[in-house]
Parts: C-alpha cells; structure tokens; sequence
C-alpha cells in the first residue's frame, strides 16, 4: 500500500482516473475489467503481477498485449522499481514467439538430423509408435528457403523427446484440457507461448490439433501434415516480415536474459535434460518421508491480504522445509528438485538431497 501511495504521490492525475481514461485501451490489451475497475485489486496485481482472485497473470495474454500494457504503464508510471507487473510483463514480452529475433534464433540454428535409431528411442521412451507419414518427415527432415521449421515443427531428436517427456511428466494436475497429457498424443512442435501443436499415433493421416493453453482445448488447425507445412511457411512469412519495431529492445542491443536465480537438483549435464535421466516422484517421496526436517505439502497456499481468504493450487511434488520467517518450497518437477532463489539453508539441503539421489546442484543455469 505504501508503494501504492508513493506512485499516486508521484504521478499528476489520480490513478485511479488514469485508469479510467485509459479503460478501453487497458481492455483491448487484456487487463480484466475487475482489476481495472477495483483499486485494491489493481493495487495487488501491480505490486505482485498476479490476480490471487482470478488467478490472473501475463501469461494469460500475447506478446502485443503484453507490449502495448507496458507501454500505457511506463507512460503513467515514472519510477515503476519494485513493481512485479513490469517485470512480468517484460518476461512475457520478451518469451513469447513469434518476434523476428526469437524466430531468427530458432530457424537458422543448427540442429541434429532424425535418423532411424533416434526414433526407436523414441518410441521405447513414449511407449508408442509414430505414424509412417509422420516418421518419413522426421528423416527427410524439411526446411523453407534454408529455414528450418523449429520450434513449430521440431525435428532434432533429443528436443522432441524432451519436450514430449515433460508434457507426460507435467506437476499441474488435469493440465491439458481437464486430463493429464493424452498418452497417443506426440507433441510435434509449439510455438513458444505454452501452446502446443500435436498428433495422435492412432490417426495415419496425422491430423495435426493445437492445444491453446488459455482456452484449455485441443482443435484440429489441419487435416494432414502437407497442409500443416503449408502453415508454417505461413506464419513464418508474417513473424519474418515484421518490423524492427517488433523485436524486443533486449535482442535489439545484443543482450541475454540473466541467469536463472533458482538451483535444482538434477542428474543431467543442463536441468532441462532432468526429463531424460529423471529423478522420479516415487524416489522424491521415499525421500522426504526418510527425512526428519522435510515435510510433504503436496499444495502451495496464498492469502488474499485483503479478505484473508486462503487460496490453494494442488502441487503433488512440493516439499516443506520448516524455517522463519516462512518455509521454504523444495519442488519435484520434471524429473529434478527446484528450489526458487534459494538461501544458505536451502542449499545445504539441496546438497544433502543430492547426495542421496546420485544427483548434483546446479544453480546460475
């Protein structure tokens, strides 16, 4: 609230009014009419970047929403340090695919070629077997004008695999409509906003659907895989054709994200590969019921500060480790154990949970 209080202090029209005469632009780039409309709302969403009401956040709207939200803010707000909304909606900005130099970054990189024992791999991983159309694609391996089709059509062996691993070993329960990842599903691609593009092993047409994260569905966008190449080349046309003004400010002057400040515990080289050598729930569960200071939560729990009404989100993996002045959150997902900015105790457990799993902490990845 004294954050609040500073801002209105600091900026010549009330806030409130602010938001008001920017309702309608505010609404077009995806804020909810609640969090516009109600002072302690926004107030929270502001300082926090999320809704604990609706469960509202920025990754619910697109890359240009996210955009043209920041730009009304940054036009309002002179000194927006400490405000999370800013920071998220950067992230937001800055992840989403497509921009010219994220599509850039993918279609010219070098990835490995599909041959026949990557797919056997495969499919003894993911317990299924690819439709022939679909496996004929992968060995051909197809690119437009030098491009390759990355990440809408992923054809490196060791990413499609990681990457259909975790949709299998996703922690949200009920994540894909309602029910866990389909088990004939094989996720061909995405396009790097959480939505993704997948076929079923039993259709031999290989009809490709999209999973749109936000409606929580799967729709069919083509009939085969001929017309979904034809889409590709598509959206690549348009994401390339873009002007310089869509490519974030970040990528403009040549920099990178910073490191990640969370550490994992993991037994692969990178934690994204835990999925390929993971560290399973059962192992993670035998652990912390062997151990007298973690204690299974299972859930993470938030308090609306306003009502004090508890909110809880079901997080089978998530583990307790009971200190002051709040616990701290050790997570089972993915195959790995994660830990968000851990300190000097979280890591003194980290390391000792490493060593009982043969695993190793990486932090700074």
């Amino acid at each position: 609230m004294e954050a609040y209080m500073s801002f209105r202090q600091q900026n010549k029209n009330p806030d409130h009014a602010w938001r008001m005469n920017f309702r309608p632009a505010l609404l077009a780039a995806g804020l909810p009419y609640f969090l516009i409309d109600e002072d302690h709302r926004w107030n929270y969403v502001l300082n926090h970047g999320e809704d604990l009401e609706s469960g509202w956040n920025p990754t619910w709207i697109t890359q240009l929403q996210a955009a043209d939200i920041l730009r009304l803010l940054t036009s309002h707000y002179e000194n927006h340090a400490g405000l999370e909304l800013f920071t998220a909606l950067k992230k937001r900005r800055l992840f989403r695919i497509p921009t010219l130099s994220v599509a850039m970054a993918y279609t010219t990189r070098i990835w490995s070629t599909m041959n026949h024992n990557d797919l056997a791999t495969i499919e003894q991983r993911l317990g299924l077997t690819p439709p022939e159309a679909y496996s004929q694609l992968l060995i051909k391996r197809v690119a437009i004008n030098g491009l390759n089709l990355e990440p809408y059509l992923q054809q490196d062996p060791r990413e499609l695999l990681i990457q259909n691993l975790e949709l299998r070993m996703c922690p949200v329960p009920n994540g894909f409509g309602g029910a866990s990842w389909p088990d004939n599903y094989i996720c061909i691609g995405d396009d790097g906003c959480g939505n993704y593009y997948c076929i079923s092993s039993d259709d031999p047409s290989c009809a490709v659907l999209f999973f749109d994260h936000e409606a929580d569905i799967f729709e069919q966008i083509s009939e085969n895989l001929p017309d979904y190449i034809k889409y590709i080349t598509d959206l690549l046309s348009r994401v390339h054709n873009n002007s310089p003004s869509d490519v974030d400010e970040a990528s403009r002057n040549g920099k990178s994200m910073p490191p990640s400040p969370d550490a994992v515990v993991t037994r692969a080289e990178k934690p994204r590969e835990s999925v390929l050598n993971p560290i399973t729930f059962e192992e993670w569960i035998a652990f912390v019921n062997s151990d007298n200071e973690l204690q299974m939560r299972g859930f993470r729990s938030r308090v609306n500060p306003f009502t004090l009404e508890e909110f809880r989100t079901d997080c089978p993996g998530l583990a307790i480790l009971d200190t002051q002045p709040k616990p701290i959150e050790f997570e089972h997902a993915f195959g790995r154990i994660i830990v968000h900015r851990p300190g000097e105790a979280a890591l003194l457990k980290l390391n000792q949970i490493a060593r009982a799993l043969n695993a190793s902490v990486i932090t700074g990845w």
